[in-house]
């Protein structure tokens, strides 16, 4: 779910970004982007791109060193202290 989001966030800051250039701004004439300066935009945009990073680099896994996994035929079904 963290990387569903992740991708969400960054593909947004992306879109954001893609915002700045006044010739999309004048191809899609969205009403609220005019009162926001290209420069702000694209603080919030590159806001939102990090924020998507860390939620797709964030912990693969919840199993510490000493775990050892139990299985239920290939399905990894929970972990066990050593």
């Amino acid at each position: 779910m963290k990387k569903v989001m992740g991708y969400t966030l960054s593909i947004l800051g992306l879109i954001g970004l893609s915002l700045t250039f006044d010739k999309v701004k004048e191809i899609t004439q969205i009403k609220f982007l005019e009162s926001i300066t290209n420069f702000q935009m694209m603080i919030i945009s590159v806001v939102v791109i990090v924020m998507g990073i860390i939620l797709l680099r964030g912990k693969k896994y919840s199993q510490s060193k000493g775990d050892i996994p139990i299985y239920q035929g290939k399905k990894v079904i929970g972990y066990r202290r050593e």
